[in-house]
């Protein structure tokens, strides 16, 4: 039996085969080479950022409907908090934000600027209508109901939703003080107190003061008086004034000034009667006239009347009435005249008294 003969296989199919597969695997391999080290960093997926936590101290400020501000005493800046965020009281125990007041001391949490929330710190208290104390701004310190608080140049200090200066405070103001230990975190004036100066009083005779209806007092022992803030009136009555009445308006350390010279002053007729006419008035050291009425307000004047030859006349008097009515004598002075005539014939000298001759010397 005859044996088949078997095919050789050509070789050259064979390395074309394995040269392709390895230039494919070679491209493959380059191109997701140069795609991976070509790709820009903003086009790679960033990796997750772990959220920023940060705790400060602050004062609430402000609370409104919608919104809470906050004074971060750490960068004594107002932060505005319009988003829902956890309150907690000193235990940990969720509150609504019915129980946050103004000047209350909290501990704030925000997670990447944004605040998540506010708990009321443990070691914080407030004292309200507090009055009668001391400020030492030298050593920052006040002085309340025998205890000393110190205060720092962050203290955060509000009159009417306002900044304020602390030194500004009047002592007889009655505030609302919060701090933590002995530190005095924030100040709020509830009521101010301001000065009403009293200009020209002295012009006022007898003058009586009364503020709002309360007990008089003598003008002249209150020129300047300490009043709180708000709406007040002041009545002043004197012997040689109308009644003067003034509304006005007190704020924290305000000055408000009253010239008295202004009020509706009294007046009265002065009337002279003098026995000798072509006279000299004074009035008040003032020229006046000798036949008509003059005018003068109430109180103290002088009065000096002059005629040549004649003593002149001098007295003070008081204006009190609508008409005051005075009789001036004046008498001739007692003695020779003033002048000397000379006889020129006889040249002898004639000395005349009151119109009579006197004998020849």
């Amino acid at each position: 039996m005859r044996k088949e003969k078997r095919e050789k296989s050509n070789p050259i199919i064979f390395y074309l085969i394995t040269l392709g597969i390895g230039i494919f695997i070679f491209c493959g391999s380059f191109y997701f080479a140069f795609k991976f080290f070509s790709t820009t960093p903003e086009t790679q997926q960033a990796a997750p950022t772990l959220p920023t936590i940060n705790k400060f101290t602050a004062v609430i400020n402000k609370i409104d409907n919608d919104s809470i501000k906050i004074f971060n005493m750490n960068t004594e800046s107002f932060i505005k908090i319009s988003d829902n965020v956890e309150i907690y009281d000193k235990d940990n125990f969720t509150i609504p934000r019915s129980k946050l007041s103004i000047g209350m001391i909290v501990d704030a949490v925000s997670d990447n600027s944004k605040i998540k929330s506010l708990t009321i710190n443990k070691n914080s208290w407030k004292k309200s209508h507090v009055n009668n104390f001391k400020f030492d701004y030298n050593s920052n310190y006040l002085y309340y109901d025998g205890k000393k608080y110190s205060f720092g140049e962050n203290v955060l200090v509000m009159y009417k939703d306002n900044l304020y200066d602390i030194r500004q405070i009047n002592p007889l103001s009655v505030i609302t003080i919060c701090g933590i230990d002995e530190n005095i975190c924030a100040i709020e004036i509830n009521k101010g107190y301001g000065t009403v100066n009293f200009l020209n009083a002295d012009k006022i005779i007898g003058g009586i003061l009364k503020v709002d209806s309360k007990s008089p007092m003598l003008l002249n022992d209150t020129k300047t008086l300490e009043l709180p803030e708000g709406h007040h009136n002041i009545s002043i009555t004197g012997d040689n004034i109308e009644t003067y009445n003034k509304d006005f308006f007190i704020n924290d350390n305000s000055k408000v000034e009253l010239d008295l010279s202004n009020v509706q002053f009294k007046f009265g007729i002065l009337k002279l009667k003098i026995n000798e006419d072509d006279c000299t008035v004074y009035i008040d050291d003032k020229k006046s006239s000798a036949s008509e009425p003059i005018l003068l307000n109430y109180g103290e004047h002088s009065l000096k009347v002059e005629k040549e030859d004649f003593n002149s006349y001098s007295r003070n008097f008081k204006i009190d009435n609508d008409v005051k009515e005075i009789r001036v004598y004046l008498y001739r002075k007692f003695g020779l005249k003033d002048t000397i005539i000379e006889d020129e014939i006889t040249e002898s000298l004639q000395i005349y008294i009151e119109n009579s001759d006197v004998p020849e010397i």
